[in-house]
């Protein structure tokens, strides 16, 4: 998809509301990005490792253009489906996340005699426990948006079935259709002074 071909038709926001969700898309790309690769690098690839990329990049998707009116709902539709499927696998995702994390220490420790498992662990413990940390810090705005952030955030903590949760209330909004899903997606409230205001459950 071309960077301004949309899958929505335009929906025209109040500036304020426009640059807040454009904001909220830029701010996923820098803390919790930066801790999805550092998850990524101490993981080793595996099924975790993909969730956590493609479901920590929905805030991104459904926020980063909303200052032109769009919300990538068949890239969010995409994202979503996809890591519910392996989230909900008939072979089972924390098996096999463990099958890969097994791998993972015997590939370290052929390759380094020296390797700390005990540390390799603890480590990875904390870049998932930051991934969680960085996306809690996202400011959302609608229901969508803060649907999209626990999904990442119950990933870092490796609550996958709330993770599953949150992504099937997404998939139920996509159900609506691409402009059903971009109204959602751009739904917000202002306060009496016409600031935009936080949103929460």
């Amino acid at each position: 998809m071309r960077l301004f071909e949309f899958d929505n038709d335009p929906i025209h926001l109040p500036d304020n509301v426009a640059t807040a969700f454009s904001e909220l898309g830029s701010n996923q790309r820098g803390g919790p990005e930066h801790a999805m690769l550092k998850a990524q690098a101490a993981l080793g690839g595996g099924v975790l490792s993909f969730v956590l990329e493609h479901v920590g990049d929905l805030t991104h998707r459904m926020s980063h253009h909303a200052k032109y009116g769009s919300f990538y709902p068949g890239i969010v539709r995409d994202k979503v489906d996809k890591t519910l499927r392996v989230l909900t696998n008939g072979y089972g995702f924390e098996r096999e996340h463990e099958e890969n994390m097994r791998a993972n220490i015997r590939y370290r420790q052929e390759k380094d005699p020296n390797f700390d498992e005990g540390k390799w662990k603890t480590d990875l413990e904390a870049a998932l426990a930051k991934y969680a940390a960085e996306h809690k810090k996202l400011p959302v705005y609608n229901e969508a948006q803060w649907q999209a952030r626990q999904a990442a955030i119950f990933l870092g903590k490796k609550n996958f079935k709330a993770a599953i949760w949150a992504l099937q209330r997404l998939q139920d909004m996509l159900a609506d259709g691409d402009e059903g899903f971009a109204k959602a997606a751009a739904e917000y409230q202002l306060d009496d002074q016409g600031n935009l205001m936080p949103y929460s459950a």
